[in-house]
């Protein structure tokens, strides 16, 4: 626990408001230490996912585990005794006992998963559901000379800002970062593209676009749609604009949701966890507890395999993130 504290920011508290794009914002509730836990003496807990990732990755060799990295999943299929084989791109194929996909809310382990429960309908159960929303998830540094706070306990608190056609949340982490979402509207799905394609900036771009990575949607357009709050009050950084300009990276996606039934992401010795078996909004704050709580329980369950692979709170945790959706549009 002390590894995942050192670069994480504890969940003090909660405020909420109304922050039009002209500067000005109207305070509408706050809550301290919502979860707050006794049994734990903590509460909820801010990181970056690539520090999450740097954890779990140590943690895991430290223990015996091998990594290979750039290795392209193509294909698996089910052989006579039970096992599975899987073929990456450039290697030989591999045999295993049990294959736990993680690849995402567009796997391909899933669509094999569909394609032996039933081929008919594989590709309509395959896809996840747009939730007619386009999210972007961005780490900005704010250093203390930089930070226009009206009250000293913004510093520690989360925020939630309800904007025209859109939600603002941010929340700090260590070192002066601090971690936002802007989620807004968007009728249509963009088409897919290439995401490896390198990102074209247009030569009159703010100098924060060279914090865009690659996207769905042009990088033209999401400089247009970022700029329109610009001027918006930002708790901690004094604006929105502000949050731009010291950003490090930022990620533009669609936003899809969906949580596949039990029988939809298990077959034989298949099984599949995280974003994978159920795709959550960002509103439900519950992707990463989820994924790490499935990847126990598939630890469990490969000692005492009657017991269940799906987790009910999923489904609850998708109907309250609906809801959300439902508020911005």
């Amino acid at each position: 626990m002390r590894p995942f504290k050192a670069v994480s920011t504890s969940f003090e508290g909660i405020r909420l408001f109304q922050t039009p794009s002209d500067g000005t914002y109207k305070q509408t509730s706050a809550c301290k230490n919502p979860t707050w836990s006794s049994d734990i003496q903590d509460g909820a807990r801010s990181v970056s996912r690539t520090d999450l990732q740097r954890l779990l990755v140590d943690a895991f060799r430290k223990r015996g585990g091998e990594i290979q990295w750039n290795s392209k999943f193509e294909s698996l299929r089910t052989l006579e005794d039970g096992r599975v084989e899987l073929t990456f791109a450039g290697a030989a194929a591999v045999e295993a006992d049990l294959v736990v996909g993680a690849d995402g809310g567009f796997s391909r382990v899933r669509r094999h998963i569909l394609q032996q429960r039933n081929a008919t309908t594989a590709d309509e159960r395959w896809l996840p559901d747009y939730m007619s929303q386009s999210g972007f998830y961005a780490i900005s540094r704010i250093s203390e000379d930089q930070r226009k706070l009206e009250d000293p306990e913004w510093a520690t608190e989360t925020h939630a800002q309800w904007l025209q056609g859109g939600i603002l949340s941010s929340a700090p982490l260590p070192g002066g970062r601090i971690r936002w979402d802007l989620i807004l509207a968007a009728p249509e799905a963009p088409p897919p593209v290439d995401e490896t394609a390198e990102v074209r900036i247009p030569t009159d771009a703010p100098a924060w676009a060279t914090a865009l990575m690659p996207s769905p949607y042009s990088s033209k357009d999401s400089i247009k749609v970022l700029n329109q709050f610009e001027n918006t009050f930002h708790p901690i950084a004094g604006t929105f604009g502000n949050l731009l300009a010291h950003a490090e990276r930022i990620i533009r996606r669609p936003l899809r949701q969906r949580v596949w039934k039990a029988d939809e992401i298990q077959h034989g010795s298949v099984v599949l966890i995280g974003d994978a078996s159920r795709l959550m909004l960002p509103s439900s704050g519950q992707g990463a507890v989820i994924a790490l709580t499935q990847f126990y329980q598939v630890l469990t369950c490969s000692q005492a395999p009657d017991l269940p692979l799906r987790m009910p709170h999923s489904s609850l945790s998708s109907s309250s993130s609906r809801t959300a959706t439902t508020l911005v549009r």
